[in-house]
């Protein structure tokens, strides 16, 4: 007698089966993380990249300067940015060519997760809380979520650049350059390239969710020929104008549509030429919550990049001295017109990142990882010296340390 195939025992074993594989792969997907196993606190820690025989990897480094890999193997690792709690690292990296946003633990050994896929190059990951990322995507601003969920445009919206002529206005000389999102995720600013120098924009969504038919507002706030936008924690938006200025008042584009239903077509913008007089200015601009410039800081130095304090009193310049020496200058936010800057680093280097107490600033040379004390007490201190071959785009993990 031929046995029964089909029986509810076999039934039974072959979903058990099924179920004990499923959970293999998935644990496997995870990296096989062991039964409990979190993210150690990464308080104190600062991630960079590491340039070195020809590979570049997402580097986790220690205080005493000890670093491991996050991403072993990597060959194309960029731009590594903390989740607000410091538990996840964002980098960008090729994948089959294509620069991809992808994922990773920060702890040692954990699997690294390509969370987009489409065929556009991505630039500029920054998370906005721990679920969602924002980032450059062939030059617009979208979104995702970690769990790589589909990207979520956010700025411009193709519909958008196609029935409104004043937008696509914006883009037709040249995309974004640089971004900023508000803590809540409901406002991006963007500085927009243009033949000559860029654009201060300001874009809401009109539930302050993003996405498709979600076209909300765009203002215009300024113009240089350099913008840095920054939020803040508590919402504010800081900006950087070199050899340029903000509006005295915003300039609103329309909606698509005019009040008779029209399509708007391609139009000039009414924006003003950049003064002569203004190619030397620098100054640091405050914006309140209407977009209404309420502080302007005359800086000393000619900027490049900077980072304002966690307590928002102080930011840090990478540029030059007063002397024109290439340095990295820290000065008090105070509304003094002159604010005396303290100098932290009279070499080359690039990108500043304050501790989270604000106390220190880390930042590259170029070639290594250095960190400062924020008042210029005492001489920056070489994290990696030449350990890491070439170290650059170093940031700090914004954890906090445990309470005891």
């Amino acid at each position: 007698m031929r046995p029964k195939l089909f029986t509810l025992r076999n039934l039974l074993l072959l979903l058990v089966a099924v179920a004990i594989f499923g959970g293999l792969a998935l644990w496997g997907s995870l990296g096989f993380p062991l039964p409990g196993q979190g993210v150690p606190s990464t308080s104190g820690k600062l991630v960079c990249i590491s340039t070195k025989d020809g590979k570049s990897e997402v580097q986790l480094v220690s205080a005493d300067g000890a670093a491991v890999s996050l991403t072993p193997g990597e060959t194309t690792a960029d731009s590594p940015a903390f989740s607000p709690d410091g538990s996840l690292v964002s980098f960008i990296a090729e994948r089959q060519g294509i620069r991809q946003l992808c994922l990773v633990e920060a702890a040692p050994g954990r699997k690294q997760v390509a969370l987009t896929r489409t065929s556009s190059p991505k630039q500029f990951p920054t998370f906005q809380n721990k679920e969602r990322i924002f980032f450059l995507d062939s030059g617009r601003v979208s979104a995702m979520d970690t769990d790589a969920s589909d990207p979520l445009a956010i700025f411009p919206m193709a519909e958008d650049l196609s029935q409104n002529g004043m937008l696509k206005a914006l883009f037709n000389e040249g995309g974004i350059k640089k971004f900023s999102v508000s803590p809540d995720g409901k406002r991006v600013a963007v500085a927009i390239n243009r033949e000559r120098g860029q654009l201060l924009v300001l874009h809401e969504a009109a539930d302050g969710s993003g996405g498709e038919h979600n076209h909300g507002t765009t203002v215009i706030l300024g113009v240089a020929d350099s913008i840095v936008p920054k939020f803040l924690a508590d919402g504010s938006l800081v900006v950087l104008f070199v050899g340029g200025s903000p509006f005295g008042q915003a300039m609103a584009l329309p909606d698509s549509h005019d009040a008779a239903g029209q399509v708007f077509q391609d139009q000039p913008l009414p924006i003003p030429a950049l003064p002569d007089e203004l190619a030397k200015l620098t100054i640091l601009v405050k914006f309140d919550p209407t977009l209404k410039p309420i502080g302007q800081l005359p800086l000393p130095v000619k900027a490049n990049e900077i980072a304002v304090s966690p307590s928002n009193d102080k930011v840090a310049f990478t540029g030059s001295d007063p002397a024109g020496n290439s340095a990295l200058v820290v000065i008090e936010m105070a509304s003094q017109a002159q604010p005396e800057p303290k100098i932290l680093f009279s070499k080359p280097c690039q990108d500043p990142s304050w501790s989270p107490d604000g106390s220190q600033v880390l930042f590259s040379d170029g070639a290594d990882i250095f960190v400062a004390p924020g008042d210029a007490s005492s001489e920056a201190t070489n994290l990696t010296n030449g350990k890491l071959g070439k170290a650059t785009r170093p940031s700090w993990s914004p954890a906090l340390p445990e309470k005891k």
